[in-house]
């Protein structure tokens, strides 16, 4: 009986073992799993609507070298700061790269986003400085367009050559630096009162920029550096807001002396800073005469209306147009001898510069018009709301 026990109980004893060696295989072979996929970690993205982050595994081994793209949602966003294991990263190419290690990863992308200054210190943008531009596939002459304008509000003089600190845009795409060129106005000898932001606008494309300007004033080492910044919107010819520009006035003309003298007259209006808005179309604006909407022959930024003697009703011509405030206009009125519009020998040219105010040759109707009465006048005048 106690053989038969003692048979049992080794049998028992030797299954038992076997099922524990069994056991203890299948767990380390599991082990063995798990250690494997231990050596796999995960990669996220801290999330954030202005940026898109491509990368090139969501997971990767310890030691493994990641690589990741970051494109903006955003004109008006940028990149302040990348980090990965609370360390931050630089970009090559806009393209980022890290080691994994023993742990999974987060990517953190810091965004902030550019806000217009357009006062800072002792340097204003002028309010005629333009928010559009249109685009341009070539520009006659040296190329140069469209230009921002700004004042300095206090003396500033310009004794080096380095007190432009930055000359920017955000987006190379739109605006590249080497379409940006600067230059002072010059007010008194070597004081400056303010200065052009100069735009090649054979060189840029349609989209959204930032432009950059900061000045450090070494004439004034108190004052230190100011740092202005102007949203400028790329647009196709078609896309340009006109409305959004322009006013309207009107300018009261005394014909009398061209209605004895000329049987033919012509008046020619002109936009001196028409540069600023290159590609501008000048026909697209409102012109009446005596109460009669009129198209203009358009040349660049000219205007010309002609008139034979018998279309005058009146003694007083009243023109009414549109223009952009700040701009020097030039306007001729022009008396001729035949239809032909070739200037006769009594026709006289004369010039006149006013600028914000009437000199005794011209005078300001009730209406706010523009009188003159001789035979041919060229008036410079600035208009302002």
């Amino acid at each position: 009986m106690n053989i038969l026990l003692k048979r049992k109980l080794s049998r028992i004893l030797l299954f038992a073992f076997i099922l524990i060696a069994c056991i203890t295989f299948v767990a380390c072979g599991e082990g063995g799993s798990n250690n494997e996929q231990s050596d796999t970690y995960k990669i996220t993205v801290q999330q954030n609507t202005d940026v898109t982050v491509t990368l090139d595994k969501n997971s990767a081994k310890s030691g493994e070298v990641v690589i990741f793209t970051i494109i903006l949602n955003s004109v008006d966003a940028y990149i302040e700061s990348v980090t990965v294991y609370n360390r931050e990263l630089s970009s090559s190419n806009n393209s980022y790269s890290f080691i994994m290690k023993n742990e999974d990863a987060t990517i953190v992308v810091n965004t902030s986003k550019y806000q217009e200054i357009l006062s800072d210190n002792f340097i204003e943008f002028n309010s005629i400085s333009p928010n559009q531009i249109i685009v341009q596939d070539s520009y006659p002459g040296d190329g140069w367009g469209a230009y921002l304008t700004y004042d300095f509000t206090e003396e500033f003089v310009e004794n080096t050559s380095d007190t432009v600190r930055v000359l920017e845009s955000t987006n190379q795409d739109v605006i590249p630096n080497e379409a940006l060129e600067h230059s002072y106005i010059t007010l008194d000898g070597s004081y400056k009162s303010g200065g052009n932001i100069y735009i090649d606008s054979s060189m840029i494309k349609v989209g959204t920029t930032y432009i950059i300007l900061e000045i450090k004033n070494t004439y004034n080492s108190s004052a230190g550096s100011s740092r202005v910044i102007k949203k400028i919107e790329v647009v196709n010819e078609e896309d340009f807001e006109y409305s959004d520009l322009y006013y309207t006035v009107s300018l009261t003309l005394d014909v009398r002396s061209v209605k004895t003298d000329s049987p033919y007259f012509s008046i020619e209006l002109s936009d001196r800073d028409s540069a600023r808005y290159y590609g501008f179309d000048y026909s697209k604006l409102t012109y009446t005469i005596d109460g009669i909407e009129k198209v203009a022959e358009v040349t660049g930024s000219t205007c010309r209306f002609k008139f034979a003697l018998e279309d005058l009703t009146t003694n007083e011509l009243t023109i009414t147009f549109s223009y952009f405030i700040g701009h020097k206009y030039s306007i001729s009125f022009l008396g001729f001898q035949d239809d032909g519009y070739n200037i006769g020998p009594e026709y006289e040219w004369t010039t006149y510069a006013i600028q914000n105010k009437i000199n005794n040759q011209a005078e300001y109707t009730s209406t706010g018009g523009l009188r003159f009465n001789y035979n041919g006048a060229s008036l410079e005048l600035t208009i302002s709301k």
